[in-house]
């Protein structure tokens, strides 16, 4: 594996576990989620994020050789890679709001109790179905 896809790996990936952080930042302190917003927020940048960050590097400079099998075409491969990446990312921003608990079920201030008005009805459900 060559040092520019772990680069390239790496940015993409900060990027994108910091936008996953600040989404999930969000929403806590929009419904009033936790003890309070420094307690919250200190967890997402000192354990969730370098946790996205290492696990999104490696899962997506892992799977960028793939794509290099798929046609000896370097338009065909770098669109390809790009696909992968961006599923892999999704994937896992996908499960990080799920294990985050977002849509939230012990939120104070928000209406249902579970999800902030902006949130988008595409990301994972509220968990309290699955406990009725």
């Amino acid at each position: 594996m060559r040092a520019r896809t772990i680069l390239s790996a790496a940015i993409l990936a900060a990027a994108a576990s910091y936008a996953e952080m600040s989404v999930v930042s969000r929403a806590y302190a929009a419904c009033d989620v936790g003890i309070n917003a420094g307690a919250n927020n200190a967890f997402l940048v000192f354990i969730a994020m370098p946790v996205l960050w290492v696990v999104q590097t490696a899962l997506v400079a892992g799977s960028a050789p793939l794509p290099s099998r798929l046609s000896p075409s370097r338009t065909v491969t770098t669109a390809a890679t790009t696909a992968l990446a961006l599923a892999v990312l999704a994937v896992v921003a996908y499960g990080f709001f799920f294990w985050a608990g977002l849509p939230l079920t012990d939120a104070v201030s928000c209406p249902d109790g579970h999800e902030p008005a902006w949130w988008p009805s595409w990301l994972p459900p509220a968990p309290h179905p699955y406990y009725r």
